[in-house]
């Protein structure tokens, strides 16, 4: 599996990271296969803002090097967690 940096990544992560910082819920379109079967790539994703902690088996957005992405929790303790697809 390979992932693909678009030209509009970065102003899609800038607007994610800002309506959910207003509580605004986000909605897109998924791309790849990192999560099937949960998630096929072209399901629409609904992303909530949350105020509560990850728990292990929560499926969550988070930021890396790479980028945006939407992985399982695998470990959550304090502040660290580790998140992987499925």
């Amino acid at each position: 599996m390979r992932s693909e940096l678009r030209s509009d990544s970065r102003l899609f992560g800038e607007l994610v990271r800002t309506l959910l910082k207003e509580g605004i819920s986000v909605r897109f379109r998924a791309q790849g296969r990192s999560m099937h079967p949960a998630i096929a790539d072209g399901d629409t994703l609904q992303i909530d803002p949350v105020s509560a902690p990850a728990e292990r088996g929560d499926v969550v957005m988070v930021e890396s090097s790479a980028g945006l992405r939407v992985h399982r929790v695998i470990y959550a303790a304090d502040s660290a967690m580790v998140t992987r697809g499925d």
